[in-house]
């Protein structure tokens, strides 16, 4: 079983924002390239796509919570986007 699976076992899901605050400094950390054990690298790495998974997820369920109040108002989501892009 990969580490990643592991700790998506672990994590329960997470609210969008809850997983960007969580995921914001580790990208930082990562990103100060300071000098950290590979071993911990990986594991922050794999944090890191736990944590994107959990925010990719909750995002997809507003989207969809979206359709659908627009759907039960009788609006297409399909049409009220294209129209706000427009």
């Amino acid at each position: 079983m990969r580490q990643t699976d592991v700790m998506a076992k672990k994590l329960p899901s997470l609210p969008f924002e809850v997983a960007l605050a969580e995921l914001e400094p580790l990208v930082g950390q990562l990103e100060q390239g300071e000098p950290i054990p590979l071993n911990e690298m990986l594991q922050r790495f794999a944090q890191g796509v736990v944590l994107v998974r959990s925010g990719r997820t909750a995002q997809r369920q507003a989207d969809q919570k979206v359709g659908q109040l627009l759907e039960q108002n009788g609006e297409s989501a399909i049409s009220l986007f294209s129209a706000a892009a427009g």
